[in-house]
């Protein structure tokens, strides 16, 4: 039998890996002065996405291990918060930069940290309850009901950005002329779109509960960090077809 929690760890160690690697390219990427800043951003969107699949592989690597304390699986759990807000940040600031030429940064730090703080005083303050290490991913049970409002503003924060942000970047593909932007237009935009996709299977396994659907969900994600990666280093093929730059 396959153990999960290791399949679990290899995918988000992969990917992390994966992430990082696009991020590296796109940091190095020349770009007018003028952009630059944005395009850090989006570099730390991806560092920092990588990141979270680091923690999160250090989670399941964890609980396969045997580590059962209730507080290390917490603090854990705030490092990958902290760290998707940091991805959150960076895309986000890259998207109002792309459609509106401003650069929030200042006030969009203020906002994810205040979240953070928010999702921290919560776990903190509330009995961290029992490890649940039978399935795909080890998982806190409190017997305690989700906070509404941390809740809430996850939602509002952490996924409808990704979201919207990917189909409005799709948007752009009928404002360009050339092949290789449309490639990566559409390979950036269904990227993230199938990640989310594949985060929402893997972190609810009330829904979605068997494991082929949460096999499926992990191959989702993987999938969305190999186009990804084909959309800043296109294989042979691609670069013959739509010669993208």
């Amino acid at each position: 039998m396959v153990d999960r929690l290791l399949v679990d760890a290899a995918v988000d160690l992969a990917v992390a890996v994966l992430y990082a690697y696009v991020g590296l390219r796109l940091a190095r990427r020349p770009v007018p002065e003028e952009a630059a800043p944005a395009q850090r951003m989006f570099s730390l969107w991806w560092f920092a996405l990588a990141a979270t699949g680091l923690v999160a592989g250090a989670l399941s690597l964890a609980a396969w291990q045997g580590a059962r304390d209730p507080g290390l699986f917490t603090y854990l759990g705030l490092l990958s918060t902290a760290t998707f807000c940091l991805a959150m940040l960076g895309l986000v600031d890259y998207l109002v930069f792309l459609f509106t030429g401003k650069e929030p940064r200042a006030a969009l730090a203020v906002l994810y940290c205040g979240y953070f703080a928010l999702v921290a005083w919560t776990a903190l303050t509330h009995h961290a309850g029992a490890l649940d290490a039978s399935g795909w991913r080890p998982v806190l049970r409190t017997g305690e009901p989700t906070a509404f409002v941390p809740l809430v503003l996850g939602l509002v924060l952490l996924f409808l950005p990704q979201v919207g942000g990917a189909l409005a970047y799709l948007t752009l593909y009928r404002k360009v002329e050339a092949a290789e932007q449309r490639y990566r237009i559409v390979l950036v935009s269904g990227s993230i779109l199938l990640w989310s996709a594949g985060v929402v299977v893997i972190s609810q396994p009330e829904l979605f509960p068997s494991d082929a659907l949460q096999l499926a969900g992990r191959a989702i994600v993987l999938a969305s960090a190999v186009s990804i990666l084909a959309a800043y280093q296109p294989p042979g093929w691609a670069r013959k077809r739509w010669e993208p730059a």
